[in-house]
């Protein structure tokens, strides 16, 4: 079913442009996004030196916590918490800024057990799962992104984020459109390869 508001045809009264009409689709389409890799970036964003100690900072990434990025650096947890002066039990979000202790040896070690994690994440799902479609949601008054994502789209947030790379999904408004993909399991078709089909 086409949304009311793309059905332009039934509105001949309403006479568009064509590049009216591109810019009502969806800013990206399933045939654009790599499913295969991680795509997001996970640098160090930038170091600074604070009491003859190098510091990086990092945005936070989706499935991320303060655990992993203690385990990955070898330290505890509580380290990176005074760091950043966040109390205990304090959730860090999407996109938030953290600041990391760097070892001598700098911050490879830790961008690669970073990027590993990633990826075994969307390899683990894609043995799994497998996109069949893509469909267009307007955010409403109240929608979450919590909410969205384990209720509306039944979808994890990486993947939302696959195909919102324009979008702060932190700051969600009312009447913005995400684009977002249908997934099924493989074992119903028969796939194991995390392959897009139907498009």
């Amino acid at each position: 079913m086409v949304p009311k508001d793309l059905t332009l045809e039934k509105q001949p009264q309403a006479i568009l442009p064509p590049e009216a009409e591109i810019q009502a689709k969806p800013a990206i389409t399933a045939t654009q996004v790599n499913l295969k890799i991680v795509t997001s970036d996970l640098k160090i964003q930038k170091t600074i030196q604070k009491n003859n100690r190098l510091i990086g900072v990092i945005h936070v990434a989706a499935e991320e916590t303060l655990g992993h990025y203690a385990d990955w650096l070898s330290i505890a947890t509580q380290t990176i918490r005074n760091l950043n002066r966040l109390p205990f039990g304090r959730a860090i979000t999407i996109g938030q800024a953290i600041k990391i202790p760097l070892p001598e040896t700098g911050s490879k070690d830790f961008e690669e057990q970073r990027y590993e994690f990633h990826q075994e994440i969307l390899e683990d799902f894609f043995d799994s799962y497998f996109v069949a479609s893509t469909q267009v949601y307007d955010i409403k008054s109240g929608d979450t992104l919590w909410f969205l994502c384990v209720n509306q789209l039944e979808i994890p947030l990486w993947l939302l984020e696959k195909y919102n790379p324009a979008i702060n999904l932190a700051r969600l408004k009312p009447g913005q459109q995400l684009t977002y993909p249908l997934v099924s399991p493989n074992e119903i078709h028969g796939d194991k390869n995390g392959e897009i089909h139907g498009l």
